[in-house]
């Protein structure tokens, strides 16, 4: 029997991220993808936050230390 390796979901959810980081935090297989908290530079990483609400408490800790203006992305 072979083992699952992807799950199916759906929705639309949202990540915040600094405004220079918009377009790499969404791309897959790149080099230049951010680190954060789950994952190193480069490792990709999917955040599935279904609120704006639950972003902003989850970025709570780490937006103190983040200079750059924030932007929310779905």
């Amino acid at each position: 029997m072979l083992e699952k390796t992807h799950i199916e979901v759906t929705g639309t959810f949202v990540r915040i991220c600094p405004a220079n980081q918009v377009e790499s935090v969404l791309q897959r297989h790149s080099s230049q993808r951010p680190e954060a908290r789950y994952n190193r530079r480069g490792q990709d990483a999917l955040y599935l936050t279904p609120t704006e609400t639950s972003a902003r408490t989850a970025m709570m800790k780490y937006a103190k230390n983040i200079t750059a203006p924030l932007f929310l992305v779905t």
